[in-house]
């Protein structure tokens, strides 16, 4: 069984884009500017903005600097999923059949994809652009930054059937809709999307129930 894994509220607790607003917004700023981000960051998980619209927007409201990226860089392990981390071993020990596929950002992935072992080439994301120390977008010729863009990555992968596509959001649902993965399991140790609840094959609520349905199939 191939294994094709969301990386923001799946892997980790948050979504990346959401812990990035903590990091670069004051505090005065940050209730209002979190709202606005989490609302924009709904909208495209439940499918009623397109991914792309989503980034830019989001993009846009926080003015990232290199120096808030170096520094979610240097956080971003401690979210790890709880059920993720009791799991090491089988990640490491299945790396081989084990994918990451996310709309957000690759070289901040890397820092939790590398501590658990994972492979490399068998990471996607996003890639952001920078003009000096600031973000100034984000690489719009990858197909991870359009809607259905998971689907165009995993097809590129030429994967062999069964596999299954584990996400909390409508992008992870596509993927299995276009015909990419043979099973969706709507991932919901973090967060629960009744949209996308609805739409999966099988719901899961940590690593442990996961690894129960994998064995089964």
């Amino acid at each position: 069984m191939k294994l094709i894994f969301d990386f923001d509220s799946t892997i980790i607790t948050s979504e990346t884009i959401e812990l990035l607003t903590d990091i670069c917004i004051s505090n005065e700023d940050l209730p209002s500017i979190r709202s606005r981000v989490e609302s924009i960051t709904n909208k495209a998980m439940n499918g009623d903005l397109s991914f792309k619209d989503a980034l830019k927007q989001r993009l846009e409201i926080l003015s990232l600097k290199r120096d808030h990226i170096d520094q979610m860089k240097n956080k971003i392990k401690k979210y790890l999923s709880p059920s993720v981390n009791r799991h090491r071993e089988f990640f490491k020990n299945n790396r081989k059949d084990i994918f990451v596929v996310s709309g957000g950002f690759t070289e901040i992935i890397l820092e939790v994809s590398r501590d658990l072992e994972l492979l490399d080439n068998q990471v996607f994301g996003n890639t952001l652009l920078f003009k000096g120390e600031s973000v100034v977008g984000f690489d719009q010729t990858n197909p991870l930054c359009e809607s259905g863009g998971k689907s165009t990555r995993v097809k590129s992968l030429n994967l062999k059937y069964p596999s299954t596509m584990i996400g909390d959001g409508f992008t992870d649902y596509e993927v299995k809709r276009d015909g990419q993965a043979t099973y969706f399991a709507a991932y919901t140790e973090n967060i629960h999307r009744k949209k996308v609840v609805e739409l999966a094959d099988f719901k899961v609520s940590s690593m442990d129930e996961l690894l129960v349905i994998i064995n089964k199939n």
